[in-house]
């Protein structure tokens, strides 16, 4: 399985592999829908991805809510905090965050890839998650980025709030 290849994530694909990827799912009609992965690895694929979440005009877990995301105050209700968090994202960036956490999870799992959720968390958490220009991200808000993303995977049941077996408003009384 190509997830289990060592630094997926981590290793760089070929900036001129990549390029052609991302041309190919930015063409019309099709936008990626039937696209040949054959010419291209893991870490070609994956770098796609990065460099997708890296260039969204906002970010998954946008610039407004950035500050929220990183300084809740009660440590003891930080779940739940995130949780109501996730309610003011836009649908498609709740999604979006949703499916990447799965896939970080299920990347996680594989011990060969030497990728664990708090590498796979380090690696994402700058690429979904930005202040607004000017400001730059500094060292703490950085790892506690990280830390937020790893508390997304652990308590990803949870805080999972698009699958189709989610009743409205019966998600705020989910014990987490």
């Amino acid at each position: 399985m190509l997830v289990e290849s060592v630094g997926v994530f981590r290793v760089s694909g070929s900036d001129k592999r990549i390029n052609s990827l991302i041309s190919k799912f930015d063409a019309g009609p099709e936008y990626g829908k039937s696209i040949s992965f054959e010419g291209y690895n893991v870490f070609d694929v994956a770098d796609c991805l990065k460099k997708y979440f890296r260039t969204l005009p906002e970010p998954l877990l946008t610039t407004h809510l950035y500050p929220f995301w990183l300084h809740i105050p009660d440590e003891a209700q930080k779940a739940k905090s995130l949780q109501l968090l996730c309610f003011l994202l836009p649908k498609a960036h709740l999604i979006s965050f949703e499916y990447l956490i799965s896939l970080l999870k299920f990347t996680s799992t594989f011990e060969k890839n030497q990728m664990d959720m708090s590498n796979l968390s380090k690696i994402f958490a700058p690429s979904i998650m930005w202040p607004k220009a000017p400001q730059v991200q500094s060292k703490q808000d950085y790892e506690q980025s990280a830390l937020l993303i790893e508390l997304f995977a652990k308590h990803s049941q949870k805080l999972e709030m698009t699958a189709p077996s989610v009743v409205p408003y019966q998600v705020l009384d989910l014990p987490i």
